[in-house]
């Protein structure tokens, strides 16, 4: 985001240990087939893209409504 704090290489290592210590370790409380990795760099329109594309299908796997049928049929 070029962000001022970015160049400040205490304020990038500190973000690394929080995420390493805080953030991380919160990944170990879902199933692996959930947990995906996606390329963020990019227009912020194409990351979210990207983010849908792997949401779409888990959210159609675990929200579906039964009473609409089953689409496949």
């Amino acid at each position: 985001e070029n962000r001022l704090d970015d160049a400040d290489e205490k304020v990038i290592r500190r973000r690394f240990e929080v995420y390493k210590n805080e953030t991380a370790p919160v990944l170990s409380h879902y199933p692996n087939s959930i947990v995906h990795e996606v390329d963020a760099v990019g227009p912020p329109a194409v990351i979210l893209q990207r983010i849908l594309d792997i949401l779409a299908p888990i959210q159609d796997g675990h929200f579906r409504n039964p009473l609409a049928g089953d689409p496949k049929l």
